[in-house]
């Protein structure tokens, strides 16, 4: 399995004001055609298009499915949401599978507030995410809030 690591240092993403808020880092493992993603910190304005254009080149380069891990994602803000549902139809629209995982209460808050859990697979584990991707139907899929 191979993985990268990615990080957008506070020093880039933030001035004095915010020192509390941690670094976006992005932990990629491929094996074969699946990624899983994880993404820690704050998915915001400067960090999504990071984010965006580094999935995006490994499905351009064909990985066909994807499972986004949002157990250590902190915060998102409507840039990360948008680069959530770019990467959802991109990998659908190549014949793959896509789902997220792992979320935390107030993010799973907002995905079924703008409808994302209507659109998206959204399980609660991520291996619950790694059987929905060997074919198996999910056990539990998060509901609406």
């Amino acid at each position: 399995m191979r993985k990268n690591m990615l990080t957008i240092p506070r020093s880039i993403r933030y001035d004095s004001r915010h020192p509390t808020l941690r670094p976006m880092q992005i932990l990629e493992e491929q094996e074969g055609d699946l990624l899983i993603v994880s993404v820690r910190g704050h998915l915001d304005t400067l960090g999504a298009p990071v984010f965006e254009d580094q999935v995006l080149e490994r499905v351009e380069a064909g990985v066909l499915s994807v499972i986004l891990d949002c157990s250590d994602l902190e915060y998102v803000n409507s840039a990360g949401l948008k680069s959530f549902l770019v990467i959802a139809k991109r990998v659908e629209t190549r014949g793959g599978k896509f789902a997220v995982c792992a979320l935390r209460p107030h993010i799973t808050a907002v995905f079924a507030t703008i409808g994302f859990d209507q659109i998206m697979t959204v399980v609660p584990t991520r291996q619950e995410a790694l059987r929905l991707q060997e074919g198996e139907s999910p056990s539990s899929v998060i509901a609406p809030i």
